[in-house]
């Protein structure tokens, strides 16, 4: 597990533990922060593989993706 120490101004701290508190919040400020992490993370990912993907039609796309989804499904050994 990794340890970080997190500075932030005591406006956002204090809505911050506003939160945590209303929600009433499972794991408290660790959960809160590891969760936000790896949706930013998520959301970023998102963004570089749409625009990775632009300029490829549409049709193409939908083409790799089912051939993808056909290649997964498909019995070992085939």
């Amino acid at each position: 597990m990794a340890h970080f120490s997190i500075d932030m101004s005591e406006t956002t701290g204090a809505s911050l533990q506003r939160y945590l508190e209303r929600a009433n919040a499972i794991g408290g400020l660790d959960a809160f922060v590891e969760q936000a992490v790896m949706e930013k993370i998520f959301r970023q990912t998102v963004r570089d593989v749409q625009e990775r993907n632009a300029a490829v039609p549409a049709g193409d796309m939908e083409l790799s993706i089912n051939e993808a989804v056909e290649a997964v499904r498909a019995p070992l050994g085939s």
